[in-house]
């Protein structure tokens, strides 16, 4: 048996349309798939009208209730952790009761994921998910810090460089490492830095978003004390809310604070 609604009925009514958006690849017995109940406020910020989820959005869970809706990396209620991917997209708003409600849904929590095709992906959902997932772009974050590159002059750090090292090898001069932008979106970077010539390497933060000896407001680490140079190494992470970035030397080199 068939029905027909009258919402339904043929005539002059608001384009509905939709696109898919194909996020896994590889063999199909790599995907894993569970089903979750998403939490009647979960929404699409992205999307028109946000009730829509797209397919491929990032999910957290809901600690009190146990209930899903989207990651959201400045929620304080337990979606601020990513767990898993929207299997297909879900419209939560019921056209017959006049609201959203709850809705059941698919979640992926593991399988061959292509980054780019995700929602909502940030580089903390990157790192929480990378031990479940095979990113297409094989930037593997939840293993240790790659060989370091090499840079002999100043260099912006990009998002993207989260996860590697870095060294100043070759570098006829002073060396500074500008960091990225901090706020949500920086939750989960990590960086390493390598001074491998008798020259000046410097990391600076955004204005008073460093924290490190003795310093919870600096912008800027340099080692540039004469016989304290070669060796000195520093990692650089991001606080658990992005808002600031946590400098932590290692080795007996002499750090200048600014």
């Amino acid at each position: 048996m068939s029905f027909a609604y009258l919402q339904n009925l043929p005539g002059i009514d608001t384009a509905v349309e939709t696109s898919e958006n194909e996020f896994l690849f590889g063999p199909a017995h790599t995907w894993n798939v569970m089903g979750v109940q998403l939490d009647s406020g979960a929404v699409d910020s992205g999307n028109t009208p946000t009730t829509t989820l797209r397919k491929g959005l990032i999910l957290g869970v809901i600690t009190s209730t146990g209930l899903y809706a989207d990651y959201d990396p400045t929620a304080t209620d337990g979606t601020q952790i990513p767990v898993g991917i929207l299997a297909e997209a879900v419209n939560m708003y019921d056209a017959r009761a006049g609201a959203v409600r709850a809705k059941a849904a698919k979640m992926v929590y593991a399988g061959h994921v292509k980054a780019a095709s995700l929602v909502n992906l940030d580089e903390y959902a990157r790192l929480v998910l990378g031990p479940r997932c095979t990113w297409d772009d094989l930037r593997f974050t939840h293993l240790a810090f790659t060989a370091p590159v090499a840079k002999t002059a100043d260099y912006t750090v990009l998002s993207t460089d989260s996860g590697k090292a870095f060294t100043t090898l070759g570098a006829s001069g002073a060396v500074i490492f500008t960091l990225p932008a901090v706020g949500s979106a920086a939750r989960g970077y990590r960086f390493r830095f390598h001074n491998a010539v008798d020259q000046n390497m410097t990391v600076t933060a955004p204005a008073g978003k460093l924290i490190t000896f003795n310093n919870a407001a600096a912008t800027s680490v340099a080692f540039s004390t004469a016989g304290n140079k070669i060796g000195a190494t520093v990692e650089i992470v991001a606080t658990p809310d992005g808002a600031k970035y946590i400098a932590i030397p290692s080795g007996a080199n002499t750090m200048t604070v600014a």
